[in-house]
C-alpha cells in the first residue's frame, strides 16, 4: 500500500481500502457468487502476494482480487487511486512445496484514479465505488456470469431498502423471552412469571432456546422486521416496558415476551445493505422461480 508520507492520512486510506474490500465481498455474495474476504496491509502495491497469502488462497479460492491503495504526487497534483487485480494461482508440478512454489497469472487490472481533492473525498462513497468495482468485474468477463435471477437493478434494491426502512419503522426493542414448543406449555411459563417467579428462573428451568437460555432470555435489540409479523402488534402495545400477557407464536414455536426497553432506530445507509438485499431478493427469486 503506497502512501503520502503521512502517516493519518496513510492510515485513514488503509480503513477506506478496508470498507472498500468489505463492500466488495457483499457485492459478489449478493451476485451468488462464492466469496472468502480476507484483509491485509502489504508495504508495496504488488500483484504478487505474500507466500503465506498464496498458501491460503490457493486452498479456498480459483481467483483472487486483490484491491490495493496508493497515492502520491503526478503529473496533476496529490492523487488516491486503488488498482484491482484479479488473479489466479498455476501451481509448479516439479516444486518440492506444492503450497508455497505458484505463479501468479494476471486475469485482470484497472487503476481507478481520483484527484486528491477536497470535493472529491467529500463525493466519494465506499460502497459506491466497491459496486462499481464489481459491475466492471463482471462486466469484463473475468468472473462467471451470475445466475439469471442475479439482474437486479439498481432502482429495484433502492426500492427494497426503502420498503425495509419503512417496515422497520423508527423504534427498535429490547426483548426477553421463553420459548416453548407448544402453546399449552408457554401459558403456564406465563403464569409462572405473573405470578412473581422470576423471569430468569422460568427461562433458565423451561426455555427450548438454547441461544438464550444462559442469558435470562435476552434476545437483544431488533426492529419489527426481526420478528414474526403476528408477533409485532403485541410487541408495539407492550412497549416501552412489559410483559406480553399472552403467549405469542411464531415459526419456532410459542414464546412468553417481555419488552426491557425501547430505543430510536437508525436504519444502516443502503450502501452497507446493498449486497444483503441483493442475496435476499435472488434467493426469492429462485425460489419462486422452482415452485412455478
Amino acid at each position: 500500500m503506497g502512501g503520502f508520507g503521512d502517516p493519518r492520512m496513510t492510515a485513514g486510506f488503509a480503513e477506506t481500502t478496508r470498507q472498500v474490500v468489505d463492500y466488495l465481498n457483499q457485492e459478489l455474495a449478493g451476485n451468488d457468487y462464492d466469496s472468502e474476504q480476507v484483509f491485509t496491509a502489504p508495504t508495496e502495491p504488488s500483484v504478487t502476494p505474500p507466500k503465506s497469502f498464496v498458501a491460503f488462497v490457493r486452498s479456498h479460492c480459483s481467483q483472487m482480487i486483490q484491491v490495493v491503495f496508493h497515492g502520491g504526487p503526478d503529473g496533476q497534483g496529490q492523487y488516491f487511486a486503488f488498482d484491482v487485480n484479479v488473479i489466479h494461482f498455476v501451481r509448479d508440478p516439479a516444486s518440492s512445496d506444492p503450497a508455497h512454489s505458484v505463479t501468479t497469472v494476471a486475469d485482470w487490472n484497472k487503476d481507478y484514479h481520483y484527484p486528491l481533492t477536497k470535493a472529491q473525498l467529500d463525493t466519494f462513497r465506499t460502497g459506491q465505488f466497491a459496486h462499481v468495482v464489481a459491475t466492471d468485474l463482471m462486466a469484463s468477463g473475468t468472473l462467471p456470469k451470475p445466475p439469471a435471477t442475479a439482474a437486479l437493478t439498481e432502482t429495484q434494491l433502492r426500492a427494497e431498502y426503502a420498503r425495509r426502512v419503512a417496515l422497520a419503522g423508527g423504534t427498535e426493542y429490547h426483548l426477553r423471552q421463553i420459548q416453548l414448543n407448544t402453546q399449552a406449555d408457554a401459558q403456564a411459563a406465563l403464569d409462572r412469571v405473573r405470578a412473581g417467579e422470576a423471569f430468569e428462573a422460568v427461562v433458565q428451568d423451561v426455555s427450548v432456546d438454547i441461544a438464550t437460555k444462559n442469558t435470562g432470555g435476552d434476545v437483544g435489540w431488533g426492529t419489527p422486521l426481526t420478528y414474526a409479523p403476528a408477533m409485532v402488534p403485541a410487541i408495539k402495545a407492550a412497549a416501552p416496558h412489559g410483559l406480553i400477557v399472552t403467549p405469542l407464536q411464531s415459526p419456532a414455536g410459542w414464546h412468553v415476551v417481555e419488552v426491557i426497553e425501547v430505543r430510536p432506530f437508525v436504519a444502516p445507509p443502503f450502501d452497507k445493505l446493498r449486497g444483503q438485499i441483493a442475496m435476499t431478493m435472488r434467493r426469492q427469486a429462485s425460489i419462486a422461480e422452482a415452485s412455478k
